[in-house]
């Protein structure tokens, strides 16, 4: 969904919504597929901090847009402060079905906290834990919600 859907009150969320986009409420997705040629592109990232799942690097913005690769091979995915989302890497072990990826690639997590007073941190999510085979879905969504701990 575009951006401004997440951030209806941020007038700059409704410029270039093809290039940016959210995956739910905690991911927002940069990507130039329009164009061939282009090395660098402007994305715009809503105020707060957005933190790089593959990198780990996060920016702060305080509404403004950020100058990202484009090359072909490039699409960036940022994770929104006070989320986690489960994360696995299946292309280090080459797998080819979601089954094999529950029995080789244990879940991890991937949490971008926001400070929610002196020292206390918070962060919140869900998990749909999908083995690949059984279709029995109830019991299978997880939500997960730390709050308190320490820096």
């Amino acid at each position: 969904m575009p951006v401004f859907y997440e951030f209806p009150e941020d007038t700059r969320a409704y410029e270039k919504p093809a290039l940016n986009y959210m995956i739910g409420s905690a991911l927002k997705a940069s990507m130039l597929s329009t164009q061939t040629g282009v090395n660098v592109t402007d994305f715009y990232f809503p105020a707060g901090t957005w933190c790089d799942l593959y990198t780990d690097e996060c920016l702060v913005s305080k509404g403004e847009e950020r100058e990202l690769q484009t090359k072909a091979y490039d699409f960036h995915v940022h994770l929104r402060e006070g989320f986690l989302v489960p994360f696995q890497d299946p292309f280090t072990q080459n797998i080819m079905s979601l089954s094999e990826l529950n029995q080789k690639v244990p879940v991890g997590f991937k949490a971008a906290p926001v400070k929610v007073g002196e020292g206390r941190w918070q962060v919140k999510g869900s998990y749909f834990n999908d083995d690949g085979v059984s279709v029995q879905t109830e019991g299978n969504t997880y939500q997960i919600e730390i709050d308190n701990f320490s820096s």
